[in-house]
């Protein structure tokens, strides 16, 4: 546009090999250094402006700089793929470019300041020193393109980049900030091995190997391991980010979860090391369980689990529970056939406890409220381990119990109904995923000799940016008198959260009542509660907190998030 954005001025001296150079530079592209910088960013934008001098041989030149300032940088971090823009003043002497506190923002408008700079002898022998220091700034905006972790993450603390230009080292303590996600693909480090029954002995062939080639192998994996990247991250996780661990994402074996915790991540991209460490304590989640490819089941992650990774994510300690709830009719498992159409809500539950690479799972079935004497019965039918694994597999296949060999009771048409029940929801949650319509429906029907057919409709959802949680049902209920009039009944239960990070929270239910309930009383019962939680490092943080201000629970909190971040920092320097 009629802008001189670049002048150079000056003189060379063959004899002598000497430059004498002055460039002013005013809003000069960045895009022309892009070629130069694209191993450590991956797009480049922006301007720079400023008096740049070159003084000196050509084989070590002095560069000196006046009034220079970034104006409007884009740098996006190739290894992140996070982008930011850069503005402020930095300097450049016979020793390195230094940036003079430049201010950086993100896509979304939070800031951070650089300091350091990067050192060099005549631009030789480059080394990198630099500090990042931000305030809930995005830090990680990967996809699942052949990533050993993916996910989106925004953050609060420092950010160091150090070492030589050929072996840059990123390291991170800082606490997750907002809402995010974090993906693990267990799948991705996953090896299948076989075993031949038969083994043939393969005939000698004599190699020839040609040293050229050997030596372009060996030059070719110099150039490779001449240019590395590593990355260290601490990071304490807050509610607000979620967590999938991918166990077989294909087939839709994923466990989500939202908790607390202080995780170390080491990854070394070249040599494709992947090392996690740390205790992560799960609050609320999720599992989606596909049992034999024929039913999805989603289990609620019971509040306590935890996982402790010890480096190798194979090598992971599970302590997880979770919870699928169910509506099944008991008449089957205790040969009842007075109460047929019955149908009571029942608790499988799922314990995966030691190493992620061979779990241990223990299964129990429970069905809450009801009469002592039935509960004595329901106790007998699942009184042995093969029971209950029996059981549970045919609830998760059929919602229904399997009939005893020995009850002479049969239900085989439940099954097939429940299969194609299965078929419809699993169809209707897709196209509302499709719609994006956050609704998670279920159906559930069942025939019976008697003419009045069981039926039920789940109904769940997430309102208001998941701050309010609905799960409710609807069905009839029939009490086995003979008169084939059946009463249409519900359960609902609503959680709102009255705090950001979910821990003040009102809860409200209304839960119908059946034959096996009427020693409570046979009507619709309801309620209304508030819970409080919250977690603490030791007691005695809990009892000082008990009789501080809010204002220094508060600064307390603070104080020790950062010490928890700088407790295992070690300054340690070497002089030559």
């Amino acid at each position: 546009d009629g802008k001189q954005s670049l002048s150079v001025a000056g003189s060379y001296t063959p004899s002598s090999e000497e430059l004498d150079m002055k460039a002013t530079l005013d809003m000069l592209s960045l895009s022309y250094a892009g070629p130069f910088l694209k191993d450590i960013f991956s797009g480049t934008g922006g301007y720079v402006s400023g008096e740049i001098t070159a003084t000196g041989p050509v084989s070590g030149m002095t560069v000196r700089s006046k009034d220079a300032r970034l104006t409007d940088a884009r740098l996006r971090v190739a290894y992140t793929n996070v982008e930011y823009t850069a503005s402020g003043p930095f300097h450049v002497d016979g020793t390195g470019i230094y940036l003079d506190g430049i201010s950086i923002k993100d896509r979304h408008g939070n800031t951070g300041k650089i300091s350091g700079g990067i050192t060099y002898d005549h631009f030789k022998d480059m080394r990198f020193d630099i500090g990042i220091d931000a305030e809930q700034i995005e830090a990680i905006n990967l996809d699942d393109a052949g990533n050993p972790f993916y996910g989106h993450l925004f953050a609060t603390g420092r950010v160091d980049v150090t070492g030589p230009a050929n072996a840059i080292t990123l390291s991170a303590e800082a606490s997750t900030a907002g809402s995010g996600d974090l993906h693990i693909p267990v799948s991705s480090t996953l090896t299948a091995g076989s075993t031949n029954l038969l083994k043939f002995k393969e005939p000698e062939v004599e190699e020839v190997i040609d040293p050229y080639e050997q030596m372009m192998s060996r030059l070719q994996r110099q150039k490779e391991m001449s240019r590395d990247f590593a990355m260290k991250l601490k990071v304490s996780t807050t509610p607000e980010v979620e967590a999938f661990v991918e166990i077989d994402k294909a087939s839709g074996n994923v466990l989500n979860g939202r908790g607390t915790g202080t995780v170390e991540l080491s990854i070394h991209p070249s040599d494709k090391t992947f090392n996690i460490l740390g205790d992560y304590t799960i609050n609320s989640g999720n599992y989606h369980f596909v049992a034999l490819g024929i039913a999805a089941r989603d289990f609620s992650i019971n509040d306590g689990s935890s996982i402790r990774f010890n480096g190798d994510i194979m090598e992971s300690t599970l302590n997880i529970g979770a919870t699928y709830r169910t509506k099944a009719s008991l008449s089957t498992l205790i040969a009842d056939t007075t109460s047929v159409n019955n149908r009571r809500t029942v608790e499988c539950g799922i314990r995966i406890t030691e190493k992620l690479s061979n779990p241990r799972l223990a299964f129990s079935i429970d069905v809450p409220d009801l009469d002592p004497t039935v509960k004595a019965r329901v106790e007998s039918a699942l009184s042995t381990e093969d029971k209950v694994q029996k059981q549970f597999l045919a609830l998760l296949i059929s919602n229904s119990f399997i009939p005893d060999e020995q009850s002479g009771i049969t239900n085989n048409s439940s099954m097939l109904f429940s299969n194609v029940t299965d078929i419809m929801t699993n169809q209707l949650n897709n196209i509302f995923q499709k719609l994006n319509i956050p609704l998670d429906l279920g159906l559930s029907y069942q025939q019976n000799n008697r003419g009045n057919d069981v039926f039920d409709v789940a109904v769940s959802t997430q309102l208001f940016n998941n701050r309010v949680i609905v799960n409710g049902n609807i069905g009839n209920r029939n009490q086995g008198t003979g008169s084939g009039n059946s009463d249409v009944v519900g359960d609902i239960d609503i959680e709102i959260k009255l705090d950001r990070p979910g821990a003040f929270r009102l809860n409200l239910f209304s839960h119908s009542a059946d034959q096996y309930t009427n020693y409570l009383d046979n009507s619709q019962r309801n309620g209304i509660g508030i819970t409080y939680q919250k977690e603490f490092n030791h007691f005695g943080q809990f009892v000082k907190s008990l009789f501080q201000s809010r204002k220094k629970r508060e600064e307390a909190e603070l104080e020790e998030t950062r010490k928890s971040l700088n407790e295992e920092k070690v300054y340690i320097r070497i002089e030559k």
